[in-house]
């Protein structure tokens, strides 16, 4: 029998395809990204659990719009990043033991612009902090990153020997 898999996307993305063209970002954006990664995860969970399934992947966290905001408002000049108590908010939404297995990609490979990311010289500072916030995140690094990733992800299956 296989296993019964559920997809999180990333939310960030989703929220920046229903925006305006060039609309610039800023806590609220944020706020709604960490809360749309709760309420996709959980709506994700609640299907899975109704059909038998096992595994959920879930492209970023609410680890992604807190990396985001904290790097804007150290370099962004301009990015309104609200009162002092979001960027609390957004870290206290964190929870990396919510997961079985984090995989987090180091900024190693060539920059590709893609519509939505826009700092190829942030990614070193952003990768930082997404490993102060995701300790236990396995890094793959490198054009072999896609073999490496789904060894750990092998690894960490019910059925592959992995957690039950």
């Amino acid at each position: 029998m296989g296993l019964g898999v559920g997809v999180v996307a990333e939310q960030g993305r989703v929220l920046a395809t229903r925006l305006p063209q060039g609309h610039p970002w800023s806590f609220t954006e944020q706020l709604a990204t960490s809360a749309m990664h709760v309420g996709a995860e959980a709506q994700e969970r609640a299907v899975l659990l109704a059909n038998g399934g096992d595994v959920l992947i879930a492209d970023g966290t609410t680890a992604t719009p807190a990396v985001w905001h904290l790097c804007a408002v150290a370099n962004r000049p301009g990015y309104d990043a609200g009162p002092a108590q979001v960027t609390d908010e957004l870290l206290a939404a964190v929870d990396p033991s919510a997961y079985d297995l984090i995989l987090l990609l180091a900024p190693d490979l060539e920059w590709v612009a893609d519509g939505v990311r826009d700092d190829p010289f942030g990614r070193d500072e952003a990768f930082a902090v997404y490993q102060q916030l995701l300790p236990s995140a396995v890094v793959v690094r490198g054009p072999a990153r896609m073999s490496d990733a789904m060894r750990s992800v092998s690894a960490a299956l019910p059925t592959a020997g992995g957690p039950a």
